[in-house]
């Protein structure tokens, strides 16, 4: 195992390049996003690929705007846009992709890096791709079973919505704490006097006391108390302390706290 680091931010194409003096002749080459998660059996690939050079695994998405989308024909790619303002193609490439020739893949890289083929300040992949079509290489595009995306913050949360099915986990320490399912809760974590659930990740560290959570993700060493927190994501060693309300509040009123 070899871990590679990008130290310039210069787009996804960019850090798959440093790869470069690992890819040896004869090399087949699979690249996963580590933003996204995947449902798809790898063990396929050998059957998807017997007539094709390679594979852009693909979605139908309604937010084409975020992605690099494929153009289709007579089963093959024939085109690709990078984040596309107008609807050209709503298959969107989800960040997995196998090639057979992953070094004839790494120097048609090297060519686009070295043409300065870049869009937005940054090197990404659809390029290399149509410079290898253009050469003659036959893509296809499998839609994959499913697509976890972690790229936002309200698809990240959906994400950890679908994980938490039939996975209902407390390792932590509980005391006086009703638990909505699912939850996950690592070794480490403190729950007291709070309403958790459902749909949230707790990690280890934190301590949470006196609130009610839903629809959420807490990571590391966080402290809460006295909060009412829906679809929130908190990093690592945050403190969120509120305090209780005095409220008195005539008949026939609306209050709404946002």
């Amino acid at each position: 195992c070899r871990y590679i680091v990008q130290k310039e931010q210069k787009g996804p194409a960019h850090a798959v390049s440093l790869a470069a003096p690992y890819i040896k002749q004869g090399d087949d080459l699979l690249i996963v996003f580590n933003d996204t998660i995947f449902v798809a059996d790898l063990a396929d690939i050998a059957r998807l690929c017997c007539d094709c050079d390679g594979l852009i695994y693909s979605k139908e998405v309604e937010d084409y705007q975020r992605f690099g989308v494929n153009i289709i024909k007579d089963g093959f790619i024939v085109g690709m846009v990078e984040k596309p303002d107008t609807p050209v193609s709503r298959l969107a490439q989800v960040g997995l992709y196998y090639l057979k020739d992953g070094k004839r893949f790494m120097c048609c890289l090297d060519d686009a890096i070295r043409a300065g083929e870049m869009v937005k300040g940054e090197y990404y992949l659809p390029s290399v791709f149509m410079r290898m079509i253009g050469e003659g290489v036959k893509l296809r595009a499998p839609e994959i079973d499913e697509w976890l995306d972690c790229g936002k913050p309200e698809t990240l949360l959906e994400t950890n919505k679908y994980l938490l099915v039939g996975r209902h986990h407390v390792h932590g320490e509980i005391f006086n704490t009703v638990l909505i399912e699912p939850v996950h809760i690592e070794k480490g974590a403190v729950v007291r006097d709070s309403v958790l659930g459902p749909n949230v990740s707790v990690a280890s560290g934190t301590v949470i006391e006196r609130s009610i959570i839903r629809d959420s993700i807490i990571n590391n060493n966080n402290i809460i108390r006295n909060m009412v927190l829906k679809d929130t994501i908190l990093g690592d060693a945050v403190h969120l302390v509120d305090s209780f309300r005095k409220m008195n509040i005539g008949d026939h009123s609306l209050i709404e706290m946002q």
